[in-house]
């Protein structure tokens, strides 16, 4: 989960109001509303209750794409061709390698 502030520059002491945008990357079978449903019983248990959380559209369920995907297979043209050899990583399951697009660390 990425909470990123939203606004210009740094904090003023007289803000009324603050925004952030949140971003959630589901797994596998995970879904968007019932994880939304989530973080809004956390905000209330917590206090939060006159957060208002605001969907910005976009968002998809979960998703895999397989390695041998033409778009993957292009991502992976790109790196090597910068130099960069791309870790693609096995799902925990190991029935099928998807793609994990990151760059290896140098020692």
């Amino acid at each position: 989960m990425t909470i990123r502030p939203l606004g210009a520059g740094a904090l003023r002491l007289r803000n009324v109001c603050a925004a952030a945008k949140l971003d959630c990357r589901l797994v596998p079978n995970q879904e968007i509303k019932p994880t939304r449903d989530l973080i809004r019983r956390h905000l209330d248990r917590h206090g939060y209750s006159h957060i208002e959380i605001m969907p910005m559209g976009g968002g998809d369920e979960w998703s895999q794409t397989s390695v041998k995907a033409p778009a993957v297979q292009s991502v992976v043209s790109v790196y090597k061709e910068y130099g960069v050899e791309p870790a693609i990583w096995p799902r925990s399951d190991h029935r099928r390698v998807t793609a994990n697009l990151q760059p290896r660390r140098r020692a």
